[in-house]
């Protein structure tokens, strides 16, 4: 499923740095951003937030409901690392850096990921004007 395909893919990056040394100095740490095609309730979002992906994870996509996360995507080797999104995951509108879809159904595209261990997120970018401006992207496109 392309769940699994996603999360064993941010797992063999993730294990890649990790064996690259790139953070074994005191104050190294990890920004990680990517097209991961995904919900803040699906998957990868799991994966990154948790460092696993809990049993009874479902993807959402579109307005015809969900699916539950194949078991085997569960079972990818948990990361360590302290991430949290840039856009937080209160409000699946503010996921991402890219929401597509439309009005009542938010897919999210861009993803800016940090280790919260050192790094601090300050400011992040205004992703709509306002409301109305978020209105007409989603039923219009981007």
């Amino acid at each position: 499923s392309a769940s699994l395909k996603r999360v064993q893919q941010l797992q063999s990056a993730l294990e890649g740095v990790r064996h690259a040394g790139s953070l074994q100095a005191p104050h190294a740490s990890l920004v990680l951003a990517g097209d991961f095609n995904s919900t803040a309730e699906g998957a990868v979002a799991a994966y990154l937030s948790f460092g696993s992906v809990p049993q009874g994870t479902r993807e959402a996509w579109g307005l015809a409901g969900s699916t539950a996360v194949p078991d085997e995507a569960c079972a990818v080797a948990a990361h360590a690392y302290q991430l949290q999104s840039v856009y937080g995951l209160d409000d699946p509108r503010a996921f991402s850096f890219a929401p597509s879809g439309r009005s009542g159904w938010h897919g999210l595209l861009d993803h800016v990921w940090y280790d919260g261990r050192h790094l601090r997120c300050v400011s992040r970018r205004q992703l709509v004007a306002s409301e109305a401006h978020l209105d007409a992207l989603l039923t219009m496109g981007m």
